[in-house]
């Protein structure tokens, strides 16, 4: 009789440690299942904003301003390098056309700035936004969406 009670109490105990052991792999697999679903999720947003991007345009070669002298007098220099992305073949097709004019707006907004306005938490973007309000204002054929920098250095 003790012993009866002994195998079924270890049948009891071997169960419990079976049906844990079931839970966990099934929770498991839950967690690993979806956390794998969201990485796919987010690495198809990923894909989609490649392909959506425009059309580009290079500004060819580096842009270099003279920044307005900051309160010592301390004369800066800025250099960027620009490519510029629009929304259609047309608008590439005509920034490119205009590309002296264009460097000439960059040119001409860029020094009107100081390095302590650029190096304000929102002084690039700032300056992106104005730089594109712009040459938008210029274009007939579209617009431009996003400017990059290539380079933006500050001496």
């Amino acid at each position: 009789m003790a012993q009866e009670n002994n195998n079924n109490s270890m049948m009891k105990i071997v169960l419990i440690g079976f049906f844990a052991f079931l839970i966990t792999v099934v929770v498991a697999g839950t967690v690993l299942f979806l956390s794998l679903n969201k990485h796919n999720g987010q690495t198809e947003k990923v894909a989609g904003k490649k392909a959506m991007l425009g059309p580009l345009v290079s500004l060819g070669n580096d842009i270099i301003v003279n920044l307005q002298p900051d309160e010592r007098g301390l004369e800066r220099y800025l250099k960027v390098n620009v490519t510029l992305e629009v929304n259609n073949e047309k608008a590439q097709a005509e920034l490119t056309a205009r590309i002296p004019q264009v460097r000439d707006l960059i040119i001409n907004i860029l020094s009107r700035n100081t390095k302590k306005k650029i190096d304000e938490k929102e002084g690039k973007e700032q300056i992106r936004s104005e730089i594109i309000r712009a040459i938008n204002s210029h274009l007939v054929q579209g617009k431009v969406t996003n400017l990059f920098f290539q380079d933006f250095v500050i001496q």
